[in-house]
């Protein structure tokens, strides 16, 4: 009879290598549906058919090299046989079993192919991009190779794949992958990141520049002369012609001579961004200018004089390296402009350029076939735009500063009108009153008469006078001075006056030998504009007034002011009635200091010290 535990522990172990099978089964089901075909694991076999016509150093070494090469791709033609330009076959074959994946694949996925192509395989055509004839040429350098498998393309066994390239450009030949056979369904989120990193953020470019071009028309009007801002517009307008290189439009001409101006255009944006930013900076002078133009003029006749492409890679190279020159002079004039005026816009300056050297040498080494990674001066083309947008935004946000100023000015030109008529209309009504105020009987009606009209024609005076700029209001310390004078002149009160003091004592007369101490922070008060000061002396006027009606009882009386971060406190205190206000008032006496106050931006408000009453007036400074 079997030991049951043994029979158990067999059991168990059946169970747990049943749950082991069908995992791998399972996973391996998944890699067996999902399994593409990689076409870069073997060398292909690279035919050169036949250079461009103008290529002299090619025909050369066609007719001494090897007419055919293997090489593994992905990988830059350009890398091998940097003196080719001209058409190129790419083959290779490779041997296709149905029974190894569960679907049949129906895409070919190529990566990037420089500059033009035409895939077949089997002798079927599956696509092409770009086209390049004696008259017509569309270059495709930045479109993704993705072509669509028609139904009987791919066959049981041993297939043959043919690209047929024409190398127009410095990324020659299949230079980035990935290269594999697969189905859409499997590669398709990864398919649509490969084309918007490739293909379409080249061409929103020009599609961005276009927004730039409105935001430019938009302030141009108000455009700021004096701060390199034509070398900004200069920059743009070169960097706008360079744009149209990521789009793939047909050309009626030697496509030579269009890249020669598009390369033309990049010298002259780097130039006058340089420029701009160098004006902008203040450490540039007019004769480092002229020579920097100098220099982006040598380039460019440098880039016409050549007269293939072979000359034209070379010519790339040593430009690149003249571009490098221009990033090396906010470090030379690192000590002068951190003292300078413009340290900030230097301190946000200086990274930039250090992340645009590093891109600017990743080019180089690239045109110079040490990397074969992608242009960085592609993708940095959107930190251009965006750069473009900021400055302009920024023109803009002084256009709607500009405009702020100028309702400013109609305001002020308002007041200007309205001091006017209350200068020549009611003046002139209480002008009248004066005069008709001696016709009456009585004499003392008419001297109180006389004195009301006369006090509010002077007053009415003052304000027209404030609001045209005519006079001067007396500073806060004179107009607190006179109104102490004003109370101690009526012989009721024992007054005290404080003068910028730290610490302020209600129930103490201050000490006359610390008065030396009130001029500490009497600069700060040149903030407080005519304007606001009339109004704080209407509003001490009129508390004074409040006092000697309602505080009939009042001995002592404290009045002065403190200079504190950002605003002024003037204070008055009497000592026998008291009184809480918040500021706020529906209507009387009251109602017009809260409206003083407020005109000004200032705090108003009574609070309940001791045995009386506090009034705090907080009125703030302003640059």
């Amino acid at each position: 009879m079997p030991d049951s535990r043994r029979t158990g522990h067999r059991t168990r172990l059946f169970r747990c290598r049943s749950w082991v099978g069908a995992a791998i089964f399972f996973f391996a089901g998944v890699g067996l549906y999902a399994q593409s075909l990689d076409l870069a694991a073997e060398p292909w076999d690279v035919r050169f058919e036949s250079c461009l016509p103008r290529e002299k150093q090619c025909h050369d070494k066609l007719a001494t090299s090897p007419r055919s090469i293997r090489m593994l791709l992905p990988e830059n033609l350009h890398s091998r046989v940097p003196w080719f330009y001209g058409e190129v076959v790419f083959s290779r074959q490779f041997i296709y079993d149905s029974a190894m994946a569960a679907r049949v694949p129906d895409l070919l996925i190529l990566g990037s192919i420089g500059s033009t192509d035409e895939t077949r395989l089997n002798g079927i055509l599956l696509g092409k991009e770009g086209h390049h004839t004696q008259n017509s040429v569309v270059s495709a350098w930045n479109k993704v190779r993705a072509y669509d498998l028609p139904r009987g393309a791919l066959r049981q066994g041993i297939n043959t794949i043919q690209i047929k390239v024409t190398v127009l450009d410095h990324k020659a030949g299949i230079h980035a992958g990935p290269l594999k056979l697969t189905d859409e369904n499997s590669d398709r989120y990864s398919l649509l990141s490969l084309r918007i990193w490739r293909e379409y953020i080249f061409v929103g470019i020009p599609l961005l520049l276009i927004i730039v071009v409105v935001a430019f028309l938009m302030v141009v009007a108000y455009w700021q002369k004096g701060q390199g801002n034509a070398f900004l517009v200069l920059a743009f307008v070169s960097y706008f012609i360079h744009s149209f290189y990521f789009l793939p439009i047909p050309l009626g001409f030697d496509y030579l001579r269009y890249t020669q101006l598009q390369w033309i255009a990049r010298i002259w944006s780097v130039m006058f961004s340089a420029l701009y930013f160098a004006r902008n900076l203040g450490y540039f002078r007019w004769r480092h200018e002229i020579i920097w133009l100098i220099l982006g003029g040598i380039l460019s006749v440098s880039t016409l004089m050549v007269s293939n492409f072979t000359e034209f890679a070379n010519n790339m190279f040593w430009n690149q390296i003249a571009f490098l020159s221009h990033l090396f002079y906010p470090f030379l004039f690192y000590r002068k402009t951190l003292s300078g005026p413009r340290r900030t816009i230097y301190r946000r300056y200086l990274p930039q350029s250090l992340g645009v050297l590093a891109f600017y040498i990743h080019d180089a080494l690239v045109i110079g076939y040490q990397l074969n990674t992608p242009w960085l001066f592609h993708y940095m083309s959107i930190i251009n735009v965006v750069h473009f947008l900021d400055h302009f935004s920024f023109h803009l946000y002084l256009w709607r500063d500009r405009g702020r100023h100028e309702a400013e000015i109609e305001h002020a030109n308002d007041k200007l009108r309205m001091a006017h008529e209350l200068h020549d209309v009611v003046g002139a009504e209480l002008s009248q009153m004066v005069v008709l105020s001696r016709e009456l009987e009585s004499e003392k009606s008419r001297n109180g008469l006389s004195r009301l009209a006369a006090g509010a024609l002077e007053k009415i005076r003052d304000f027209a006078h404030i609001l045209k700029d005519e006079t001067e209001v007396d500073a806060l310390p004179v107009i607190l001075d006179k109104l102490r004078a004003r109370l101690n002149a009526l012989r009721r009160y024992d007054v005290g006056f404080y003068q910028n003091r730290p610490y302020v004592n209600l129930r103490q007369k201050p000490n006359p030998d610390e008065e030396s101490e009130q001029h500490k922070d009497l600069s700060a008060l040149a903030a407080i504009s005519p304007f606001a000061r009339m109004h704080i002396e209407r509003i001490l006027s009129e508390w004074s007034a409040n006092v000697i009606r309602h505080a009939r009882n009042a001995k002592q009386l404290v009045l002065g002011w403190q200079v504190r971060p950002h605003k002024v406190r003037i204070f008055f205190y009497q000592d026998s009635t008291p009184f809480q206000w918040s500021g706020k008032a529906e209507r009387g006496g009251l109602k017009g200091l809260e409206l003083r106050a407020k005109e000004i931006g200032a705090n108003i408000s009574c609070r309940k010290r001791h045995t009386g009453t506090l009034m705090l007036l907080v009125v703030p400074l302003v640059k």
